[in-house]
């Protein structure tokens, strides 16, 4: 006869507050399986494996980039993936070398001036061929490659996410231009004697060179579902740890009360495409000063078209050119 025994389970970890999708592909991976398979509605469409090909003017050296839709012309990245691959070398006389690097820049203009800034987010380079001195043989058609994107930056002692590919332009005085621009490049050394050390450059002389810029896209998801809407009570609304609010401090015009603004909106701040966004705001001030967010409150000359309250959904960019990093997404 057996005795049952307690068994405490571990606890599920607390989840953060910004879950990211995994990249997409067309068929299962290794510890995944098809449940159900609907055929697709547009047979003629490739699915997403499809190869897109950049070539070099001569002929020279062809840049193949896997895991691509065919309906794109740029090559589109997700988060943490790797940009895959092969370079083919058509013409492999005098080669002595091959890499090819993943770079990204955060550059920032200040159209007044002229003047402009650039970041370097993360440069990635492999050597993926050199000529070995004594065996002569010659470099191969076919050289494949993977280069994995990192997922943060580092600028100034501080870590911040990669940030997507953009292009925003802030208009006025002075003005700034913004772009995330990130490339994959590659390049066949050609010079006459390799050095003992394999350094190249993308404009080399008689090197052939072949460069595509990409799109970063980190597609994100919630956290976890939409909580329940906060409920009142006696002394305001009851907060919870499911809502994070954002205070803010108005202040009134001479005569009048400071009025204190909350906005509540979910935890998580990450939300799928379509959803609507949830939110409680909450005003705390004397009545006189509340009294002016109704329609017939107490407020004199002030026209009816004035008399609400809007609340909008805006992407924010942020230039603070204090510092080393010009731009920040938020």
């Amino acid at each position: 006869m057996s005795t049952a025994t307690n068994v405490t389970l571990p606890e599920y970890p607390t989840p953060s507050s910004q879950v990211h999708s995994p990249t997409y592909t067309a068929a299962p991976q290794a510890h995944e399986y098809r449940l159900a398979h609907n055929a697709r509605l547009n047979p003629n469409r490739s699915p997403r494996g499809f190869v897109l090909v950049k070539q070099t003017r001569n002929g020279g050296v062809s840049l193949r980039l896997a895991g691509q839709d065919d309906q794109v012309t740029l090559p589109v990245y997700g988060y943490g993936a790797s940009v895959e691959g092969t370079l083919d070398v058509h013409k492999r006389d005098g080669i002595t070398s091959v890499e090819v690097q993943i770079e990204g820049t955060l550059m920032m203009e200040e159209v007044a001036e002229g003047g402009a800034t650039i970041c370097k987010l993360f440069l990635n380079k492999t050597i993926l061929w050199v000529k070995d001195r004594i065996y002569e043989a010659p470099c191969p058609r076919s050289l494949p490659f993977s280069l994995p994107l990192p997922t943060t930056f580092s600028n100034g002692g501080k870590t911040y996410p990669l940030p997507p590919s953009h292009e925003s332009h802030l208009s006025g005085l002075p003005g700034f231009r913004a772009r995330v621009n990130y490339g994959i490049s590659a390049i066949a050394v050609k010079p006459n004697i390799i050095p003992h050390a394999v350094k190249s450059s993308l404009f080399g002389g008689g090197d052939w060179a072949i460069s595509t810029p990409f799109e970063y896209l980190p597609r994100t998801r919630p956290s976890s579902p939409l909580p329940p809407p906060l409920v009142p009570g006696r002394w305001g609304i009851i907060e919870t740890s499911q809502w994070k609010v954002f205070p803010t401090l108005i202040h009134a015009n001479q005569g009048g009360h400071d009025i204190m603004a909350k906005l509540y909106l979910p935890a998580s701040r990450t939300f799928c495409m379509r959803e609507s966004i949830p939110f409680h705001i909450v005003f705390s001030s004397s009545a006189m000063s509340l009294a002016a967010f109704m329609p017939l409150g107490p407020v004199v000359n002030t026209p009816l078209k004035m008399q609400h309250t809007k609340i909008q959904l805006l992407r924010q960019t942020t230039v603070d050119v204090r510092f080393v990093l010009p731009v920040i997404f938020v």
